[in-house]
């Protein structure tokens, strides 16, 4: 897996604790501050990355935390590739890629971080549900939970986030074998912004009916591979102009290659493979000036190979 670049850190729960053992409400950047060093206290840190973490230093000059300017809240914390690990118990959730951190995701996100802009927590150990509050956090513009161990179903509700650009929860267990999981995606109309969906391998059932109505046509990266998906590839499709990679190889779909592929003219790199499609393989794919990686292998295809390709 790559390693991502920057890292964003969710706290939160933990000032809760605080604040019913000294009978006080602890606030603002106080918040973020008790609930930085309970998680320096609660993980494993083998190579001592957290050593700047102390009561010596203003909590926002940490090594790898920022704050956002005139709030002086966390927004994010770069920790990529330092060796963590331990567990992280159920009120306090810590957003670091590529580590081994563990545990499940608190339901009352979008009280403790409001202005919370990105949530990375791909490539660990987390399981449990996706919190419907997190559609709350009205700044959210990322939210990546990809390769954990979530459930579904995924919160419906994510029409709300009017900044949203990306949606990554692939490698998860989100799929529930029933009629309404790809429900969560009709909200997803009203992020006119959104760029990236990856809902790849997480065992969603049923066919594309969603690409009647459109999704935004800013979406440069839609992956939809390793789901259980049926029916015909959505004519739908043709809108999603800015496409630069679409990839639905490993499910059930049937039929032919609409068309309306052939207008997607940023399209760089197109799966395929491992369907059920049939019919020829079109020679209007070979109008995709750009596309550098194409993967039909493995369907029902009967003609010969288009010269244009």
């Amino acid at each position: 897996m790559a390693v991502q670049l920057l890292v964003f850190i969710l706290l939160f729960g933990f000032s809760l604790r605080l604040e019913s053992i000294t009978g006080r409400r602890i606030v603002g950047n106080e918040r973020d501050q008790l609930a930085l060093l309970e998680l320096k206290k609660q993980i494993d840190d083998p190579y001592q990355a957290l050593h700047s973490w102390n009561d010596s230093n203003y909590f926002c000059d940490w090594v790898g935390v920022s704050c956002g300017s005139h709030h002086q809240r966390v927004i994010n914390l770069n920790l990529t590739g330092k060796g963590l690990g331990g567990y992280i118990s159920p009120s306090l959730v810590v957003s670091v890629v590529q580590n081994q951190l563990h545990g499940s995701h608190p339901r009352d996100i979008s009280f403790t971080l409001p202005n919370l802009h990105e949530i990375y927590i791909g490539i660990n150990l987390f399981l449990g549900g996706i919190p419907n509050s997190i559609s709350n956090i009205s700044t959210l513009e990322a939210i990546d939970l990809g390769y954990n161990n979530f459930v579904g179903p995924v919160p419906n509700n994510l029409g709300n986030l009017q900044n949203f650009q990306l949606f990554v929860i692939g490698g998860n267990q989100c799929g529930t074998g029933e009629a309404n999981d790809f429900d969560f995606v009709y909200p997803l109309f009203n992020c006119t912004h959104l760029e990236t969906l990856d809902i790849r391998s997480n065992g969603f059932k049923g066919p594309l009916s969603f690409f009647k109505a459109n999704l935004s046509t800013q979406l440069s990266i839609l992956v939809l591979g390793g789901n259980q998906i049926s029916g015909t590839i959505p004519v739908g499709f043709e809108y999603l102009v800015k496409l630069t990679a679409l990839s639905m190889e490993q499910n059930f779909l049937e039929g032919n290659i609409p068309s309306g592929i052939g207008k997607l003219l940023k399209l760089q790199r197109l799966f395929l493979g491992g369907n059920r499609l049939s019919g020829q393989i079109p020679s209007f794919i070979g109008n995709l000036t750009l596309l550098y990686e194409l993967h039909l292998e493995a369907n029902n295809f009967n003609a010969s190979i288009p010269s244009s390709l």
